[in-house]
Order: C-alpha cells, then sequence, then structure tokens
C-alpha cells in the first residue's frame, strides 16, 4: 500500500500539464479585468457634489471654462492671440501640459459640457478612459515582452487594483493621460528591441537594378514604423507633462537591444538603418510637440518655432518652488520629509503592502537577474522606473502622483516576479499557497 509521503514524492515529480492554446480564454478575462477596472474607476465620479476640492483640478477647471476652441490652424498656432492659449485669458502662470486640456476642452464642447460645474466632470471621465487604456497597455507589454500572456494578464490586474490610478482617475489632471502615452510609447520601444521573427534588414545587393533597388529602399521602411510610433508618442506624453523627458531615452536603448541582438555579419548593414531612424523619430517627437503643445513656441505659424519666453519662465519658477528655494505655503508640506517618504508612501497607501512589497522583491531579482547577465529583456523596465523613482523620491517636493508613471510598470514587474517563482519552483509555491484546514478541529 502506497503511503502518504510516497504520494507526495510521485506528485512533486508530476510534470505539470501545459495549459491548452485558447487564445479567447484571455480575451475575456482581460475583457473582465478591464470590467473590473472601469467599476472602481467610474464609481462616485462626483465625489465632491460640485464643490472643487482638489486644487490642482480647480484651476484646471477654471482654465477650461475659459479657453475656447479656435476656428484654423492659424488662430491654433497663433500664441499671442489663440483662443485656446491660457495665457490669454488670464492665467500668465500655466506649467501643465496642454494636449490633456485640449482634448478635454473638445469632447466637452461636442457634448455641451463646458460650464465651471460640468467640465470637469467630463475631465474626471476622460482620466479614468485613459487609465483604462494604461491596463490595456501593460497587459500587452507584458505578453509581448515575456511571451506571456498569463504575466500581462496578472499586470493588468494588478494595475486595475492599485490605489493611487483609482485615486487619481477621478480627478482631472494631466497625469492619467501623460502616463497613458508613456506605456504606449514602450510598447513602440518593444516593438523595436523585441521584433518579429523575420524584421530585420536586408543587405542591399549592388547587382540590382534600379527597380529592385528601389522597391528594396521601400521595403526597408517598414521597420522605422515603431520609431515613428514612438516619436509620435513621445511628443504627445511631453506636451502632456514635460516631467517624463527622460523616456526620450528609451527609443536609443530599444535601438540598442535590438542591434546587440543581430548576428555579426548583420551589425554593419543595420548601422546605417538604426542611426536614420532614430534621426527621424527624433524629428517626429518634436514636431508632435510641437503641434500638441503650440505655445511653449512664439508662432504665430506652425514654423515659428522660438522658444516661448513666458513658458520658460514659468518653467524656471516651478523649478525654484519644487526645489525649495522659494517658500510657498502649500509646499511646506514637503519640508524636512524623510528619503524614504515616497517609497514609504507608495507601498504602504499607493500599491498597498502585499502589491507593493511584492514589486520592489521583483525589481531587486530583475536587478540581480540583469547584473548576473539577462539584461537584455528587461533593461527599458528598469531604466524607466529607476530614473522615475530616483528623481522623484529625492526631489523635494515628494507627492505620490509624481510616482505614477511607474505604477504600471511595478504591476508587471510583480506579475513577472510571482510567474518566475510559480514557473522555477512550482510544488513550493503551491504548497505555500495551499491552505490546509481541519474542520475537524474547529
Amino acid at each position: 500500500m502506497t503511503t502518504e509521503s510516497e504520494i507526495n514524492t510521485i506528485r512533486a515529480r508530476r510534470i505539470p500539464r501545459k495549459l491548452p492554446n485558447m487564445p479567447w480564454v484571455w480575451n475575456i478575462l482581460l475583457l473582465g479585468i478591464l470590467l473590473i477596472g472601469a467599476y472602481f474607476r467610474f464609481t462616485g465620479i462626483e465625489w465632491d457634489d460640485n464643490h472643487h476640492l482638489h486644487p490642482d483640478e480647480r484651476f484646471l477647471t477654471m482654465v477650461e471654462s475659459s479657453i475656447t476652441p479656435v476656428k484654423t490652424l492659424a488662430e491654433y498656432f497663433d500664441t499671442a492671440n489663440s483662443s485656446l492659449n491660457p495665457n490669454n485669458r488670464g492665467y500668465n502662470f500655466y506649467v501643465y501640459g496642454t494636449l490633456p486640456i485640449f482634448i478635454v476642452r473638445y469632447v466637452g464642447q461636442w457634448l455641451g459640457q463646458t460650464g465651471y460645474d460640468q467640465i470637469h466632470v467630463v475631465g474626471r471621465v476622460l482620466s479614468g478612459v485613459f487609465d483604462l487604456g494604461s491596463i490595456l497597455l501593460i497587459y500587452l507589454i507584458g505578453k509581448k515582452l515575456y511571451r506571456n500572456a498569463r504575466v500581462g494578464l496578472l499586470a493588468a490586474l494588478f494595475l486595475a487594483l492599485s490605489v493611487l490610478p483609482i485615486q487619481l482617475s477621478h480627478f482631472f489632471a494631466v497625469d492619467t493621460f501623460a502616463t497613458f502615452f508613456v506605456y504606449a510609447a514602450l510598447y513602440a520601444a518593444l516593438c523595436i528591441s523585441v521584433p518579429k521573427k523575420g524584421e530585420s534588414n536586408l543587405e542591399e545587393d549592388p547587382k540590382q537594378d534600379s527597380s529592385q533597388k528601389k522597391a528594396w529602399w521601400l521595403e526597408n521602411w517598414r521597420p522605422f514604423v515603431p520609431y515613428a510610433m514612438f516619436g509620435l508618442l513621445f511628443g504627445m506624453a511631453l506636451a502632456s507633462k514635460v516631467s517624463v523627458y527622460a523616456l526620450a531615452l528609451v527609443l536609443p536603448l530599444s535601438s540598442l537591444v535590438y542591434y546587440l541582438n543581430l548576428k555579426t555579419e548583420q551589425k554593419e548593414a543595420e548601422v546605417r538603418f538604426i542611426l536614420r531612424n532614430l534621426v527621424l523619430g527624433g524629428i517626429i517627437a518634436f514636431f508632435t510637440f510641437r503641434f500638441f503643445q503650440p505655445y511653449s513656441f512664439m508662432g504665430p505659424g506652425f514654423f515659428g518655432l522660438s522658444l516661448n519666453k513666458n513658458w520658460i519662465s514659468n518653467l524656471k519658477e516651478l523649478s525654484h518652488i519644487s526645489s525649495g528655494e522659494v517658500d510657498v505655503p502649500y509646499a511646506l508640506q514637503w519640508a524636512r520629509r524623510p528619503i524614504m517618504f515616497a517609497w514609504t508612501n507608495m507601498v504602504k497607501w499607493g500599491l498597498g503592502l502585499p502589491l507593493g512589497l511584492t514589486a520592489w522583491a521583483g525589481f531587486a531579482w530583475m536587478s540581480w537577474r540583469s547584473i548576473k547577465g539577462d539584461w537584455k529583456k528587461h533593461l527599458l523596465i528598469l531604466f524607466w522606473v529607476a530614473f522615475v523613482f530616483v528623481t522623484q523620491s529625492i526631489n523635494p517636493v515628494r507627492a505620490m502622483r509624481y510616482q505614477l508613471p511607474i505604477y504600471p510598470a511595478l504591476a508587471l514587474i510583480a506579475s513577472w516576479f510571482i510567474m518566475k517563482l510559480w514557473d522555477s519552483k512550482p510544488n513550493q509555491v503551491r504548497k505555500l499557497t495551499r491552505i490546509n484546514f481541519h474542520w475537524n478541529k474547529v
């Protein structure tokens, strides 16, 4: 007769069955997660009963109810006279991105909800919509980066249930808009560093005739598409919040990973295409920013590219306030805060202890694996999390919402960490998660 210990030994040696290949199951689960996220983001959207209790939201509401749509592109780029420019409506100190307020203003105009007690609700709904978009994007990023729908799905669930994104979805501010564009750009960057099979340029054959060479050049523009998409999305992220400027470094980093993954004989032929794509991606990013943040420039036309001195002055003033060089009443709350203040608030309140500790344990393990040589897969995520977290943690103003751009990445890291544990030590993990409840002892 087989003993219990022998049965456990047999179970431990048993090879776990692979999940059947049923993509529609993942799609249904993803839809369920998005519905859960929508429930938490849109419930209680009028939480303050039109009392306008959030100071930044109240300021943006006043700006939104003051600006009006333009009739022509010439008016749009006329910085000195445009009715969309907050500076022309009495708000000379305006340091937020203009793309979110343009989106909200035009949607509000379409819905007929542009009044002071209406437009902020439109902004809150759109804030939630863009945050839902970030949930979808982190699923796609996890699935593509780690070739595993489970990783992306669990990351999406973690983000859907995270406290700070839910809270900020109830505010009309620029943070959720910027975060969405950041992760859309990161996905485009992953399409460079993790291309589909066969997506590499071929060396030009000098024996080709002119028509063949023309076809060859057209074919080799195809790998430029993710660079163009990154430039477009990065420009939109920057036009939502200029503090995401470091995202620009993700493009050359993704190109570096792609280059290092090439075979030796391919590298020389690829360099020229990579450099071309980087330059063109940068140009697209600049002109996208020019289009969606038009009043950072003097104008009056699209090619009036001199920087707006008032915008530069506003950014400098904001920098002085953020650094503590200038005393303002609302900045006193950040005085004498410890260096771990941002991390503690993120783990305890923004993510919650279970998810927060799991995410940072995963970050430590991912960093260690990268040091040991497995860095190409994790480089973009690790760079983004490390840069934003460090710079915002040492900044004298350590508001929780300034860390929002890394919340989706931390949800992904936590998911990767759990799945890595599950796949590498399945029996030990399952033993820890099994609850043995003996009714006869109750």
